[in-house]
């Protein structure tokens, strides 16, 4: 038997299958312990003009990437549908929570790692109206995670400090996100709770056996936590 689930979000412009690759030294030391790991896609598909000039050269035929480039929202304000809009991203998340879950912790990568955040926010504050101590969600783990952009996000789910279990895993040479947006976003949750972790690489899910080591400890030591602290 399990010893719970776990609900992994890619980032911008990756899917499960990328993601799930990417993830191997972690998915081998989390399942390890006991825990399952689903993997869940983005409700947008990304064409070619949404994607920087890094990605444009990406064959058609990778099997990591194919079908599809998925994002959870897109910054494009002719795309109000789009636009930093979490309507679709949640629904996606609930339906597939409701076939796969409960999840006990949610691990999110790049802008998987910002929803994965603003999803915490969203539960624990679910939690809190129903004081319910034993609810699922007892952690969540940030990878190159970042403070979106978009002030009624930031005033909706950050106004007060997340009170969950965090680690906010950083990348030192980390161009795309840079270390301190990802410090932004870990100020944004109960300083008690949250545990800062660097790696020397840059914009990846660290294979390195330290932090792998370090992210396994997190689970092994909140998985089975009581998911709000009590007040």
């Amino acid at each position: 038997m399990t010893k719970g689930n776990i609900l992994v979000i890619h980032g911008y412009a990756q899917n499960s299958k990328s993601l799930s690759k990417d993830s191997a030294a972690v998915i081998d030391k989390l399942e390890a312990l006991g825990y399952k790991l689903h993997f869940i896609d983005g409700p947008i598909v990304l064409t070619k003009a949404d994607l920087p000039p890094s990605f444009q050269t990406i064959p058609s035929n990778n099997d990591c990437v194919a079908p599809q480039l998925r994002s959870w929202w897109v910054v494009d304000k002719s795309r109000p549908a789009e636009h930093y809009n979490l309507d679709r991203a949640f629904a996606t998340i609930d339906a597939f929570t409701a076939q796969h879950g409960p999840f006990v912790g949610v691990i999110g990568f790049s802008q998987g790692a910002s929803l994965a955040a603003l999803l915490a926010s969203r539960l624990v504050t679910q939690q809190q109206q129903q004081q319910d101590a034993t609810a699922a969600l007892k952690f969540a783990i940030i990878i190159s995670g970042f403070v979106p952009n978009y002030k009624p996000l930031i005033s909706t789910y950050f106004s007060h400090p997340v009170n969950l279990a965090s680690l906010h895993v950083i990348g030192s040479n980390d161009k795309v996100v840079p270390p301190a947006r990802s410090r932004d976003l870990a100020a944004k949750f109960d300083p008690s709770r949250a545990t800062l972790v660097s790696h020397p690489k840059d914009h990846i899910i660290p294979k390195d056996a330290e932090t792998v080591d370090r992210i396994a400890a997190f689970v092994a030591e909140h998985g089975a936590a009581s998911g709000l602290s009590k007040l």
